[in-house]
């Protein structure tokens, strides 16, 4: 708060005070300017309801009913600081289930316990929901369908030479089969699992039977076997000797993808069977915690624990959608519930909060935190990625994503997209420009959109990175790892 602000908020927490002490009629008090807080006590279904509901909070400050789509909420006070709204839901805490903190950004009229009715400035009268934070505020987004953006700015027009793209494409996959060929491991001796995946999964769709066994045996020791509690977890890497760290709820979806693939396009039977352990073991890594379903990220060996954070490759729905027929009871139902838990995590820009972590309830108790964007700043790859892993349920999110990329002021002086944008508004956070990885993300889903319009602009970003990976691969700390997605976005455009 400035120097400026606070006679303001002192001067609004004393006219609430006046106004319950000398029980000034409601219709005569006027409501402060949004954004202010307030707490959120519960929901009544009628007028009658919520005017019944109000008699309890006779001496509080600006009670009130607001009429939403959702019914009556019942909330009190208009606070210009959330300090204060903080004090005064302690009270209320052990009284309502659903008491909280909100800050209420969207105003509508207020229906007083008199019955009169309070006109706030630039209200709506069943108006959308009202719990959007700032962009600083830790809170859960709740953001089913974002709100409708500013028309995007045309990128630059971009050519791309097409036999140029398609030789990049051809000379990357003649250098990775050498690479292939001399070992997958990296410099520190170990075999990382994404690394190994997606290459897997781009010769199983070239039906690339060669290239796939030798892939096959890299694999292999990244699968955790026997019958224990780990068994079908796939770890994140591993070198002989070595004892298991932690496993990859996304290494999993990627390594259980590719022998799905190997199953069904080089007809290898025992594939089948693999990929299903693979998806019983990812199925492991799904858990209820504090109400709130997620996959975890990693299971630590040491600690026999599975993470309490969540990210959005650890979800590919359209493929548990395909494979839970056959895989067993505890895949039934995820398919369903990530795809309800990736369209809550749309955020207004259009790009979706990278964190789920329900262990921040324990932080923050009482308002219902899960879905999280730190510092209010979400990630193009990660979006990209839900996207990609939801393209036949809810292809929205894929045409959300392209269409965010559209935009040219999410571009650099070179014409590279940036990283990072915040949550609410798109705009860039920093400089650092998208990797090679989430550039071909886009691409991918691009020709599985059939989006014609943005595939020139990715495309030349792409025939860049093939070209310095193929050319310069010391410069590139796991080439392996580089080359999987973007060999995959040139087989996805016919390039090879």
């Amino acid at each position: 708060m400035t120097p400026l602000d606070r006679p303001r908020s002192l001067l609004r927490a004393a006219a609430a005070a006046l106004l319950a002490l000398l029980a000034v009629p409601a219709a005569a008090a006027e409501s402060p300017p949004a954004p202010y807080y307030s707490v959120h006590l519960a929901t009544a279904g009628s007028k009658a309801k919520a005017l019944e509901a109000l008699k309890a909070l006779a001496g509080e400050p600006a009670a009130r009913a607001e009429k939403r789509k959702s019914g009556y909420l019942i909330r009190f006070g208009a606070w210009a600081e959330r300090a204060e709204a903080e004090s005064a839901h302690q009270r209320y805490r052990a009284k309502f289930a659903d008491a909280r903190v909100i800050q209420i950004e969207n105003p509508v009229d207020w229906l007083m316990a008199d019955g009169s009715i309070v006109t706030v400035p630039g209200s709506k009268n069943a108006g959308p929901a009202d719990t959007t934070p700032t962009d600083t505020t830790p809170v859960a987004e709740a953001v089913a369908k974002p709100a409708r953006p500013e028309p995007p700015a045309p990128a630059p027009p971009v050519a791309v030479d097409e036999d140029a793209f398609r030789a990049a494409a051809q000379r990357l996959d003649g250098e990775v089969r050498r690479w292939v060929e001399a070992g997958v491991a990296r410099a520190d001796g170990y075999t990382y699992a994404m690394d190994v995946a997606p290459l897997l999964l781009y010769a199983a769709l070239r039906r690339d039977a060669e290239l796939y066994a030798r892939l096959y045996d890299a694999a292999l020791p990244l699968i955790v076997t026997g019958d224990g509690a780990a068994a079908g977890f796939v770890l994140w890497r591993t070198k002989s000797g070595s004892d298991p760290e932690v496993s990859g709820s996304a290494e999993a979806l990627w390594l259980a993808r590719a022998l799905w693939a190997g199953h069904r396009l080089l007809r290898r039977p025992d594939d089948r069977a693999l990929a299903l352990r693979v998806v019983d073991g990812y199925s492991r890594h799904a858990r209820g915690d504090q109400g709130a379903w997620h996959v975890a990220k990693y299971y630590a060996f040491g600690t026999q624990t599975l993470a309490s954070l969540s990210l959005l490759p650890s979800y590919h729905p359209d493929f548990m959608e395909e494979t839970e027929p056959f895989a067993g009871g505890r895949a039934k139902g995820i398919a369903r519930r990530s795809y309800a838990l990736l369209q809550r995590a749309v955020t207004p820009s259009r790009l979706l909060v990278p964190l789920i972590q329900p262990s921040l309830n324990d932080v923050l108790p009482g308002i219902g935190v899960n879905l999280y964007a730190p510092n209010g700043v979400v990630a193009l790859e990660d979006s990209c990625a839900a996207a990609e892993g939801a393209l036949r349920g809810v292809p929205q999110l894929a045409k959300n994503v392209l269409a965010f990329a559209a935009d040219g002021s999410r571009r650099d002086a070179n014409g590279r997209l940036y990283a990072y944008f915040h949550r609410r508004d798109g705009r860039p956070v920093g400089q650092q420009p998208l990797g090679s990885s989430g550039v071909a993300c886009l691409a991918r889903i691009a020709v599985a959109q059939k989006d014609s319009r943005s595939l020139p602009a990715l495309k030349a970003m792409l025939l860049g990175d093939l070209r310095v990976l193929a050319d310069s691969p010391q410069s590139v700390s796991a080439p392996l790892y580089a080359a999987g997605p973007m060999l995959l976005s040139a087989e996805a455009l016919g390039a090879l």
